[in-house]
């Protein structure tokens, strides 16, 4: 599990940081921490996220490359790969 992981557990399930800290039983300000890289997720609280959310280590790892490969896909479409506008060419 990463902060992006979690950022979209947190989000998805329609949670602000403080709710989702009291779900899983740790501090709002280390799930902020977390989110934006000041703190390294723990395996205690990845297990207590993965527990207070019903998910295994697997559904953890497939939800990762999920999210891994939705960025991507964002990534590419701001840079015009996926875009339908045409592109500039110079003649």
């Amino acid at each position: 599990m990463d902060k992006r992981t979690v950022k979209f557990l947190r989000t998805s399930n329609g949670l602000n940081r403080q709710q989702f800290a009291d779900k899983v039983g740790v501090s709002r300000q280390l799930i902020s921490a977390i989110e934006q890289g000041e703190r390294r997720l723990t395996p205690r609280v990845a297990d207590k996220i993965r527990t207070a959310f019903g998910l295994t280590a697997d559904d953890v790892e497939r939800l990762r490359e999920l999210i891994a490969i939705i960025s991507l896909g964002a990534k590419n479409q701001v840079k015009g790969v996926e875009s339908n506008e045409p592109r500039n060419r110079k003649n």
